[in-house]
């Protein structure tokens, strides 16, 4: 039996036809709009900087949240195109479920929190400065400020962080 048996040159192949299209953003492959909300955690995932030990997020290139190795959590948006500030509120809320925050936008109607948002309905806002966006957690509720560092956490430790490096379950 010669070479390129089992595996060798096929799967090469097939790597090149399946994987090529879309690998690192898995768009395409979860019906588009549909399913985006459940995975924009793994589209914007939390990155660990070598450097600092910091767990750090960022949407489209700016860093929305940034954890401390004690678990301070600070909260940014200053960076974010008006025009991204929808999904860059999923992205965060995403995220900071996992620590047990939520950030809803007061822009729409109180009976929208953001699970329930309609992305392109906040899109077409235009202009008009940035949205209000509540932060709740850990029995407070505060309005979003840039740079805002959230209720730390009971235990100072990397526990948040961890938590935002975990993969989410789609």
């Amino acid at each position: 039996g010669g070479r390129g048996g089992r595996g060798g040159r096929g799967r090469g192949f097939f790597d090149r036809g399946f994987n090529s299209r879309g690998g690192s953003g898995g768009g395409y492959r979860d019906g588009g709009r549909a399913r985006l909300k459940s995975s924009l955690c793994n589209q914007f995932p939390a990155k660990k900087d070598a450097a600092t030990g910091e767990v750090i997020v960022r949407c489209y290139g700016c860093v929305i949240i940034r954890v401390t190795t004690t678990g301070e959590t600070s909260l940014y948006r200053e960076n974010v195109e008006s025009k991204n500030y929808a999904k860059a509120l999923n992205v965060m809320n995403e995220h900071l479920k996992k620590i047990g925050f939520s950030v809803t936008s007061s822009n729409e109607n109180n009976t929208a929190n953001a699970e329930g948002m309609d992305s392109h309905i906040a899109d077409q806002e235009g202009g008009g400065g940035a949205p209000r966006w509540n932060v709740s957690g850990m029995k407070k509720f505060m309005l979003f400020v840039e740079g805002m560092t959230l209720p730390p956490p009971p235990s100072p430790g990397p526990g948040r962080g961890l938590a935002l490096l975990l993969p989410t379950k789609v």
